[in-house]
């Protein structure tokens, strides 16, 4: 019971940053991001997609960090493409 707890609640917070990946790719604006978050939330990323790894977690908990992780990567790389300077 307690790992089908674990394995919603990461999917929850896995599947919460696809809608600003989503927004920010359409509108190309990121002034509104901040750069410490962005960096941040990508090295807690690595470090949990190389920790589950390691464990050898469950497929869905693979998965839900393999999909933080593009998400932390792509808002990273989307914020230093459309940055104003």
């Amino acid at each position: 019971m307690i790992e089908l707890i674990g394995v919603v609640g990461s999917v929850i917070l896995s599947m919460s940053g696809i809608p600003l990946v989503i927004k920010v790719f359409k509108i190309k604006d990121v002034s509104n991001l901040s750069q410490s978050f962005l960096i941040s939330w990508a090295i807690g990323a690595v470090i949990m997609f190389i920790y589950v790894i390691n464990i050898r977690c469950t497929l869905p908990m693979i998965i839900n960090f393999s999909v933080t992780l593009f998400n932390s990567l792509s808002l990273l790389l989307m914020y230093y493409i459309w940055r104003k300077k």
